[in-house]
Protein backbone atom coordinates (compact mmCIF):
# COMPACT_ATOMS: atom_id res chain seq x y z
CA UNK A 1 0.00 0.00 0.00
CA UNK A 2 2.92 2.32 0.68
CA UNK A 3 4.10 1.88 -2.93
CA UNK A 4 0.61 2.66 -4.21
CA UNK A 5 0.51 5.83 -2.14
CA UNK A 6 3.89 6.84 -3.55
CA UNK A 7 2.57 6.19 -7.06
CA UNK A 8 -0.52 8.31 -6.39
CA UNK A 9 1.71 11.11 -5.10
CA UNK A 10 3.76 10.87 -8.31
CA UNK A 11 0.57 11.29 -10.35
CA UNK A 12 -0.19 14.49 -8.45
CA UNK A 13 3.03 16.03 -9.75
CA UNK A 14 1.95 15.70 -13.39
CA UNK A 15 0.43 18.61 -15.31
CA UNK A 16 -2.53 16.67 -16.69
CA UNK A 17 -3.45 19.38 -19.18
CA UNK A 18 -0.23 18.45 -21.05
CA UNK A 19 -0.02 21.86 -22.66
CA UNK A 20 3.78 21.76 -22.62
CA UNK A 21 4.75 18.29 -23.75
CA UNK A 22 8.40 19.16 -24.29
CA UNK A 23 10.58 18.22 -27.25
CA UNK A 24 11.60 14.61 -27.74
CA UNK A 25 14.15 13.37 -30.24
CA UNK A 26 13.23 10.50 -32.55
CA UNK A 27 15.33 8.18 -30.35
CA UNK A 28 13.32 8.84 -27.19
CA UNK A 29 10.52 6.61 -25.95
CA UNK A 30 7.33 8.63 -26.19
CA UNK A 31 3.57 8.17 -26.55
CA UNK A 32 2.22 7.05 -29.91
CA UNK A 33 -0.82 8.96 -31.11
CA UNK A 34 -2.83 6.45 -33.15
CA UNK A 35 -5.54 9.11 -33.55
CA UNK A 36 -3.40 10.81 -36.21
CA UNK A 37 -4.09 7.98 -38.62
CA UNK A 38 -7.74 7.30 -37.98
CA UNK A 39 -10.21 9.84 -36.66
CA UNK A 40 -12.44 8.30 -34.01
CA UNK A 41 -14.78 10.28 -31.74
CA UNK A 42 -14.22 11.03 -28.04
CA UNK A 43 -10.70 9.63 -27.77
CA UNK A 44 -8.25 10.84 -25.13
CA UNK A 45 -4.72 12.04 -25.68
CA UNK A 46 -2.05 9.30 -25.44
CA UNK A 47 -0.22 11.10 -22.64
CA UNK A 48 -3.03 10.15 -20.23
CA UNK A 49 -2.74 6.32 -20.47
CA UNK A 50 1.02 6.55 -21.02
CA UNK A 51 1.50 8.35 -17.69
CA UNK A 52 -0.93 6.07 -15.82
CA UNK A 53 0.68 2.89 -17.17
CA UNK A 54 4.22 4.09 -16.54
CA UNK A 55 3.53 4.98 -12.89
CA UNK A 56 0.85 2.49 -11.82
CA UNK A 57 2.29 -0.71 -13.33
CA UNK A 58 5.56 -2.45 -14.11
CA UNK A 59 6.93 -4.19 -17.20
CA UNK A 60 5.05 -7.41 -17.88
CA UNK A 61 1.87 -6.24 -16.11
CA UNK A 62 -1.40 -6.90 -17.93
CA UNK A 63 -3.19 -3.74 -19.08
CA UNK A 64 -6.74 -3.86 -20.45
CA UNK A 65 -8.91 -1.27 -22.21
CA UNK A 66 -12.45 -2.60 -22.82
CA UNK A 67 -13.48 0.45 -24.90
CA UNK A 68 -10.61 0.53 -27.37
CA UNK A 69 -11.57 3.37 -29.73
CA UNK A 70 -8.48 4.05 -31.81
CA UNK A 71 -6.28 1.92 -29.54
CA UNK A 72 -4.69 4.73 -27.53
CA UNK A 73 -4.27 2.72 -24.31
CA UNK A 74 -3.32 -0.46 -26.16
CA UNK A 75 -0.40 1.12 -28.01
CA UNK A 76 0.99 2.94 -24.95
CA UNK A 77 1.03 -0.37 -23.09
CA UNK A 78 2.95 -1.96 -26.00
CA UNK A 79 5.53 0.84 -25.97
CA UNK A 80 5.99 0.45 -22.22
CA UNK A 81 6.38 -3.33 -22.60
CA UNK A 82 3.26 -4.43 -20.79
CA UNK A 83 0.98 -7.30 -21.75
CA UNK A 84 -1.51 -5.19 -23.67
CA UNK A 85 -5.13 -6.31 -24.20
CA UNK A 86 -8.01 -4.37 -25.72
CA UNK A 87 -11.54 -4.84 -27.03
CA UNK A 88 -14.38 -2.88 -28.57
CA UNK A 89 -17.84 -3.71 -29.88
CA UNK A 90 -17.09 -1.69 -33.02
CA UNK A 91 -15.45 -3.63 -35.87
CA UNK A 92 -13.98 -0.46 -37.44
CA UNK A 93 -12.10 0.17 -34.20
CA UNK A 94 -10.90 -3.43 -33.89
CA UNK A 95 -9.84 -3.74 -37.55
CA UNK A 96 -7.82 -0.52 -37.37
CA UNK A 97 -5.94 -1.52 -34.21
CA UNK A 98 -5.25 -5.00 -35.59
CA UNK A 99 -3.95 -3.58 -38.87
CA UNK A 100 -1.41 -1.30 -37.15
CA UNK A 101 -0.41 -4.06 -34.74
CA UNK A 102 0.20 -6.55 -37.56
CA UNK A 103 2.47 -4.00 -39.25
CA UNK A 104 4.39 -3.47 -36.00
CA UNK A 105 4.99 -7.15 -35.26
CA UNK A 106 6.13 -7.92 -38.80
CA UNK A 107 9.71 -9.07 -39.16
CA UNK A 108 9.99 -7.09 -42.40
CA UNK A 109 11.64 -3.69 -42.56
CA UNK A 110 9.08 -0.89 -42.45
CA UNK A 111 11.07 1.00 -45.08
CA UNK A 112 10.39 -1.89 -47.47
CA UNK A 113 6.65 -1.46 -46.92
CA UNK A 114 7.00 2.23 -47.66
CA UNK A 115 8.94 1.61 -50.89
CA UNK A 116 6.39 -0.97 -52.07
CA UNK A 117 3.49 1.39 -51.37
CA UNK A 118 5.21 4.30 -53.14
CA UNK A 119 5.90 2.10 -56.15
CA UNK A 120 2.28 0.97 -56.35
CA UNK A 121 0.78 4.43 -55.84
CA UNK A 122 2.98 5.79 -58.64
CA UNK A 123 1.01 3.63 -61.09
CA UNK A 124 -2.04 5.90 -60.75
CA UNK A 125 -3.25 7.34 -64.07
CA UNK A 126 -5.61 10.32 -64.04
CA UNK A 127 -7.23 9.24 -67.30
CA UNK A 128 -8.43 5.90 -65.93
CA UNK A 129 -11.75 5.38 -64.18
CA UNK A 130 -10.97 3.44 -61.02
CA UNK A 131 -14.48 3.76 -59.62
CA UNK A 132 -15.36 0.97 -62.07
CA UNK A 133 -13.56 -1.28 -59.60
CA UNK A 134 -16.29 -0.54 -57.04
CA UNK A 135 -19.52 -2.51 -56.91
CA UNK A 136 -22.72 -0.75 -57.96
CA UNK A 137 -23.94 -0.80 -54.36
CA UNK A 138 -20.71 0.77 -53.13
CA UNK A 139 -20.89 3.45 -55.83
CA UNK A 140 -24.45 4.35 -54.85
CA UNK A 141 -23.39 4.72 -51.22
CA UNK A 142 -20.18 6.67 -51.83
CA UNK A 143 -20.85 8.96 -54.80
CA UNK A 144 -22.97 11.46 -52.82
CA UNK A 145 -20.12 12.06 -50.34
CA UNK A 146 -17.11 12.84 -52.52
CA UNK A 147 -15.79 15.03 -55.27
CA UNK A 148 -15.70 12.90 -58.44
CA UNK A 149 -11.92 13.19 -59.02
CA UNK A 150 -11.11 12.65 -55.34
CA UNK A 151 -13.28 9.53 -55.23
CA UNK A 152 -11.53 8.18 -58.32
CA UNK A 153 -8.15 8.50 -56.55
CA UNK A 154 -9.58 6.99 -53.38
CA UNK A 155 -10.96 4.11 -55.46
CA UNK A 156 -7.49 3.49 -56.87
CA UNK A 157 -6.09 3.15 -53.33
CA UNK A 158 -8.98 0.83 -52.45
CA UNK A 159 -8.06 -1.25 -55.53
CA UNK A 160 -4.47 -1.51 -54.26
CA UNK A 161 -5.77 -2.51 -50.84
CA UNK A 162 -8.00 -5.22 -52.34
CA UNK A 163 -5.17 -6.65 -54.45
CA UNK A 164 -2.51 -6.59 -51.72
CA UNK A 165 -1.76 -9.31 -49.18
CA UNK A 166 -0.78 -9.60 -45.53
CA UNK A 167 1.16 -6.66 -44.03
CA UNK A 168 1.01 -4.50 -47.17
CA UNK A 169 -2.78 -4.93 -47.20
CA UNK A 170 -2.84 -3.74 -43.59
CA UNK A 171 -0.78 -0.70 -44.51
CA UNK A 172 -3.27 0.29 -47.23
CA UNK A 173 -6.14 -0.32 -44.80
CA UNK A 174 -4.68 2.07 -42.21
CA UNK A 175 -4.05 4.74 -44.82
CA UNK A 176 -7.55 4.41 -46.27
CA UNK A 177 -8.97 4.74 -42.75
CA UNK A 178 -6.79 7.81 -42.31
CA UNK A 179 -8.03 9.47 -45.50
CA UNK A 180 -11.68 8.62 -46.06
CA UNK A 181 -13.36 11.04 -43.65
CA UNK A 182 -11.00 13.95 -44.41
CA UNK A 183 -11.42 13.43 -48.16
CA UNK A 184 -15.20 13.54 -47.89
CA UNK A 185 -16.85 16.70 -49.16
CA UNK A 186 -18.83 16.87 -45.91
CA UNK A 187 -16.56 19.22 -43.95
CA UNK A 188 -18.99 20.28 -41.24
CA UNK A 189 -18.06 17.67 -38.65
CA UNK A 190 -18.69 14.04 -37.80
CA UNK A 191 -22.24 14.79 -36.62
CA UNK A 192 -23.32 15.53 -40.20
CA UNK A 193 -21.86 12.23 -41.39
CA UNK A 194 -23.47 10.40 -38.46
CA UNK A 195 -26.83 11.96 -39.30
CA UNK A 196 -26.41 11.07 -42.99
CA UNK A 197 -26.40 14.73 -44.10
CA UNK A 198 -24.69 14.61 -47.47
CA UNK A 199 -22.66 17.52 -48.90
CA UNK A 200 -24.34 19.76 -51.45
CA UNK A 201 -23.20 20.12 -55.06
CA UNK A 202 -21.19 23.25 -54.31
CA UNK A 203 -19.25 21.48 -51.54
CA UNK A 204 -18.55 18.56 -53.87
CA UNK A 205 -16.89 20.84 -56.43
CA UNK A 206 -13.78 21.15 -54.24
CA UNK A 207 -11.11 18.65 -55.31
CA UNK A 208 -8.80 17.12 -52.70
CA UNK A 209 -5.56 15.57 -53.95
CA UNK A 210 -5.85 12.08 -52.46
CA UNK A 211 -2.62 10.73 -53.96
CA UNK A 212 -0.57 13.56 -52.46
CA UNK A 213 -2.26 13.20 -49.07
CA UNK A 214 -1.66 9.44 -49.20
CA UNK A 215 2.06 9.97 -49.76
CA UNK A 216 2.28 12.41 -46.87
CA UNK A 217 0.37 10.14 -44.49
CA UNK A 218 2.46 7.14 -45.56
CA UNK A 219 5.69 8.95 -44.72
CA UNK A 220 4.34 10.13 -41.36
CA UNK A 221 2.98 6.70 -40.44
CA UNK A 222 6.17 4.79 -41.26
CA UNK A 223 8.29 7.34 -39.39
CA UNK A 224 6.22 7.02 -36.24
CA UNK A 225 5.83 3.23 -36.40
CA UNK A 226 9.61 2.85 -36.61
CA UNK A 227 9.92 4.64 -33.26
CA UNK A 228 7.19 2.48 -31.71
CA UNK A 229 8.71 -0.74 -33.04
CA UNK A 230 12.13 0.21 -31.69
CA UNK A 231 10.70 0.47 -28.18
CA UNK A 232 8.83 -2.85 -28.10
CA UNK A 233 11.08 -5.45 -26.46
CA UNK A 234 8.91 -8.53 -26.86
CA UNK A 235 7.59 -8.60 -30.42
CA UNK A 236 4.93 -11.31 -30.23
CA UNK A 237 1.55 -11.75 -31.86
CA UNK A 238 -0.28 -9.03 -29.95
CA UNK A 239 -3.05 -9.23 -32.56
CA UNK A 240 -4.37 -12.14 -30.50
CA UNK A 241 -4.97 -9.64 -27.68
CA UNK A 242 -7.42 -7.52 -29.72
CA UNK A 243 -11.06 -8.59 -29.65
CA UNK A 244 -14.41 -7.45 -30.97
CA UNK A 245 -16.45 -7.80 -27.82
CA UNK A 246 -19.67 -6.36 -26.38
CA UNK A 247 -19.03 -5.86 -22.65
CA UNK A 248 -22.66 -6.60 -21.79
CA UNK A 249 -21.91 -10.23 -22.70
CA UNK A 250 -19.84 -12.73 -20.73
CA UNK A 251 -16.14 -12.23 -21.44
CA UNK A 252 -14.72 -15.44 -22.97
CA UNK A 253 -11.47 -13.82 -24.16
CA UNK A 254 -9.75 -12.90 -20.88
CA UNK A 255 -9.34 -15.16 -17.85
CA UNK A 256 -10.78 -13.95 -14.59
CA UNK A 257 -8.43 -12.24 -12.11
CA UNK A 258 -5.57 -11.77 -14.59
CA UNK A 259 -5.59 -8.02 -15.30
CA UNK A 260 -3.42 -5.66 -13.22
CA UNK A 261 -4.64 -2.32 -14.53
CA UNK A 262 -7.68 -1.20 -16.53
CA UNK A 263 -7.52 2.18 -18.26
CA UNK A 264 -10.46 3.29 -20.36
CA UNK A 265 -12.80 6.06 -21.37
CA UNK A 266 -16.25 4.46 -21.35
CA UNK A 267 -19.04 5.74 -23.60
CA UNK A 268 -20.51 9.07 -22.54
CA UNK A 269 -24.32 9.04 -22.17
CA UNK A 270 -26.17 10.18 -25.32
CA UNK A 271 -23.23 12.20 -26.69
CA UNK A 272 -21.49 10.15 -29.38
CA UNK A 273 -22.40 7.98 -32.38
CA UNK A 274 -19.30 5.81 -32.65
CA UNK A 275 -20.62 3.61 -35.45
CA UNK A 276 -22.54 6.20 -37.48
CA UNK A 277 -19.59 8.61 -37.37
CA UNK A 278 -17.65 5.93 -39.29
CA UNK A 279 -20.35 5.30 -41.89
CA UNK A 280 -18.02 5.98 -44.85
CA UNK A 281 -15.62 3.27 -43.70
CA UNK A 282 -18.51 0.82 -43.31
CA UNK A 283 -19.49 1.64 -46.89
CA UNK A 284 -15.98 1.22 -48.28
CA UNK A 285 -15.28 -2.06 -46.50
CA UNK A 286 -18.76 -3.60 -46.94
CA UNK A 287 -19.44 -3.85 -43.20
CA UNK A 288 -22.74 -3.79 -41.32
CA UNK A 289 -23.00 -0.47 -39.48
CA UNK A 290 -26.37 -1.20 -37.89
CA UNK A 291 -25.10 -4.36 -36.24
CA UNK A 292 -22.44 -2.36 -34.39
CA UNK A 293 -24.83 0.51 -33.68
CA UNK A 294 -27.20 -1.87 -31.89
CA UNK A 295 -24.34 -2.94 -29.61
CA UNK A 296 -23.40 0.65 -28.71
CA UNK A 297 -23.98 1.86 -25.18
CA UNK A 298 -25.39 5.36 -24.79
CA UNK A 299 -25.45 6.11 -28.51
CA UNK A 300 -26.46 9.65 -29.46
CA UNK A 301 -28.75 8.11 -32.10
CA UNK A 302 -30.97 6.76 -29.30
CA UNK A 303 -30.96 9.92 -27.17
CA UNK A 304 -34.67 10.63 -27.70
CA UNK A 305 -35.81 7.25 -26.47
CA UNK A 306 -37.81 7.45 -23.26
CA UNK A 307 -35.50 5.10 -21.35
CA UNK A 308 -32.20 6.24 -22.91
CA UNK A 309 -30.47 7.15 -19.63
CA UNK A 310 -31.73 4.20 -17.61
CA UNK A 311 -30.76 1.88 -20.48
CA UNK A 312 -27.28 3.45 -20.52
CA UNK A 313 -26.83 2.90 -16.78
CA UNK A 314 -28.15 -0.66 -16.91
CA UNK A 315 -25.82 -1.65 -19.76
CA UNK A 316 -22.80 0.10 -18.24
CA UNK A 317 -23.32 -1.61 -14.89
CA UNK A 318 -23.63 -4.98 -16.62
CA UNK A 319 -20.52 -4.17 -18.66
CA UNK A 320 -18.47 -3.28 -15.61
CA UNK A 321 -19.73 -6.43 -13.87
CA UNK A 322 -18.06 -8.47 -16.62
CA UNK A 323 -15.01 -6.21 -16.84
CA UNK A 324 -14.53 -6.42 -13.07
CA UNK A 325 -14.19 -10.20 -13.27
CA UNK A 326 -10.98 -9.85 -15.27
CA UNK A 327 -9.32 -7.55 -12.69
CA UNK A 328 -7.12 -8.97 -9.93
CA UNK A 329 -7.88 -8.22 -6.30
CA UNK A 330 -6.10 -4.94 -5.44
CA UNK A 331 -5.90 -4.23 -9.16
CA UNK A 332 -6.61 -0.68 -10.32
CA UNK A 333 -9.16 0.78 -12.72
CA UNK A 334 -8.72 4.26 -14.19
CA UNK A 335 -11.74 5.88 -15.83
CA UNK A 336 -11.61 9.03 -17.95
CA UNK A 337 -15.05 10.62 -17.75
CA UNK A 338 -16.70 13.92 -18.66
CA UNK A 339 -16.89 16.42 -15.81
CA UNK A 340 -19.34 19.31 -15.77
CA UNK A 341 -18.85 22.31 -13.51
CA UNK A 342 -21.65 24.63 -12.44
CA UNK A 343 -24.46 22.68 -14.08
CA UNK A 344 -28.07 23.27 -13.11
CA UNK A 345 -30.36 22.15 -15.93
CA UNK A 346 -30.38 20.48 -19.32
CA UNK A 347 -28.56 17.56 -20.91
CA UNK A 348 -25.31 18.08 -19.01
CA UNK A 349 -27.09 17.75 -15.68
CA UNK A 350 -28.75 14.52 -16.83
CA UNK A 351 -25.41 13.18 -18.07
CA UNK A 352 -23.60 14.07 -14.85
CA UNK A 353 -26.31 12.39 -12.79
CA UNK A 354 -25.95 9.26 -14.96
CA UNK A 355 -22.20 9.19 -14.41
CA UNK A 356 -22.66 9.72 -10.66
CA UNK A 357 -25.01 6.74 -10.55
CA UNK A 358 -22.52 4.68 -12.55
CA UNK A 359 -19.71 5.49 -10.09
CA UNK A 360 -21.99 4.40 -7.25
CA UNK A 361 -21.82 0.91 -8.74
CA UNK A 362 -18.08 0.78 -8.02
CA UNK A 363 -18.62 1.93 -4.45
CA UNK A 364 -21.17 -0.86 -3.98
CA UNK A 365 -18.83 -3.47 -5.48
CA UNK A 366 -15.78 -3.18 -3.25
CA UNK A 367 -13.82 -0.49 -5.06
CA UNK A 368 -11.90 2.09 -3.06
CA UNK A 369 -11.37 5.56 -4.50
CA UNK A 370 -7.64 6.36 -4.64
CA UNK A 371 -7.53 9.65 -6.55
CA UNK A 372 -9.56 12.03 -8.69
CA UNK A 373 -7.84 14.29 -11.22
CA UNK A 374 -9.62 17.06 -13.10
CA UNK A 375 -8.05 18.17 -16.37
CA UNK A 376 -8.96 20.83 -18.91
CA UNK A 377 -9.90 19.67 -22.41
CA UNK A 378 -8.11 21.72 -25.03
CA UNK A 379 -10.13 24.14 -27.13
CA UNK A 380 -8.80 22.36 -30.23
CA UNK A 381 -10.36 19.06 -29.18
CA UNK A 382 -13.69 20.73 -28.40
CA UNK A 383 -13.71 22.60 -31.72
CA UNK A 384 -13.03 19.39 -33.65
CA UNK A 385 -15.83 17.48 -31.94
CA UNK A 386 -19.25 19.11 -31.84
CA UNK A 387 -20.46 16.72 -29.13
CA UNK A 388 -17.76 18.05 -26.80
CA UNK A 389 -18.41 21.72 -27.45
CA UNK A 390 -19.98 22.21 -24.02
CA UNK A 391 -17.50 19.96 -22.24
CA UNK A 392 -14.53 21.83 -20.76
CA UNK A 393 -13.22 19.24 -18.32
CA UNK A 394 -12.48 15.57 -17.90
CA UNK A 395 -12.11 13.69 -14.65
CA UNK A 396 -9.63 10.83 -14.25
CA UNK A 397 -10.86 8.53 -11.48
CA UNK A 398 -8.50 5.91 -10.04
CA UNK A 399 -10.03 3.10 -7.96
CA UNK A 400 -8.64 -0.02 -6.31
CA UNK A 401 -10.47 -3.36 -6.18
CA UNK A 402 -10.56 -4.52 -2.57
CA UNK A 403 -12.26 -7.84 -1.82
Amino acid sequence: MKKLQNDINALKNINWDFRDKGVLSSDDKKPFDSRKFHWYPATYIPEIPYSLIEILSKEGSTIYDPFAGSGTTFFQALILNRNSITSDSNKISVNYIKAITDILISSEDLSDFERQAISLISEFKKTENYTSFLSDTKKDLLFPWFNKESLNELSFIYKLYSESKDKLKNLFYVLLASLIISISSQNRGWGYIADNVKPNDEEKEYYKNVILLFQRKLSQLIKELKIVKKNIKDVKNFSNNIFQYDVTQENVFIENNTVDLIITSPPYPNMIDYSKSQRLLYYFFDLDMNEDLNNEIGARAFRNRKNAISDYIEKMELGFYHINKTLKNKGLICLVLPFYKNIEIGNNLVRQEAITRLLKWFENNNFVLEEEIIRTISATKRNQNTSLASLNYEKIIIMRKEL
